[in-house]
């Protein structure tokens, strides 16, 4: 069996913007971990905004990505934005403009995330690369948060985790990775 590790063998567009990869990486480990909530002086830094933020405006710009008229070719992409659009006009009739503006702010950074990865995960391997980060930031916080699952006569929340907030919404969060994670595993199987 032949394996693609050096780095001569991705295409050119891979090599160049191979760094977006990685920047995409640790914004992702960043925002399902949130480690400035385990190692003091990370928060001060404002890294879980500052990392993806960046690459945002970076990979916005970049060459090799993929381009926009792609991703939106694709209807998920088209009803992602018309579910960002019916959110930012709830603004306008919400009781409490307040939690309505949060509600906007992270439904925003989750389009940003889409964003990001369907511009810099153009290929199978890079898409292995996001699962795998996100299946290590679940057994993360599994490993700080042990009480999430290992007491079930309470009611145990997340510590540093700002979308999985309690164990229902950790669990909810492994339902979508699980199937990525056995898509990963049988492609990865050797014949």
């Amino acid at each position: 069996m032949k394996t693609r590790h050096a780095t001569t063998d991705l295409p050119k567009t891979e090599q160049q913007t191979r760094h977006l990869y990685w920047w995409l990486l640790l914004a992702l480990a960043f925002e399902y971990a949130r480690p400035g909530s385990w190692i003091p002086g990370i928060d001060a830094l404002h890294l879980n905004s500052l990392i993806p933020l960046s690459l945002l405006v970076v990979s916005t710009f970049a060459k090799g990505m993929r381009p926009a008229r792609e991703i939106f070719a694709d209807p998920i992409a088209k009803w992602m934005v018309v579910f960002l659009s019916l959110v930012v006009l709830s603004v306008f009739h919400a009781a409490v403009t307040e939690y309505t503006v949060e509600t906007i702010t992270e439904v925003l950074g989750r389009f940003f995330l889409f964003w990001m990865i369907a511009r810099i995960t153009t290929s199978t391997a890079r898409i292995h690369g996001v699962i795998l980060t996100l299946l290590v930031a679940h057994i993360f916080l599994l490993a700080m948060n042990p009480s999430v699952v290992l007491d079930p006569t309470s009611r145990h929340y997340i510590q540093g985790a700002t979308f999985l907030g309690d164990g229902n919404d950790f669990a909810l969060s492994l339902c979508i990775l699980l199937p990525f994670c056995i898509e990963l595993a049988l492609s990865t199987r050797v014949k």
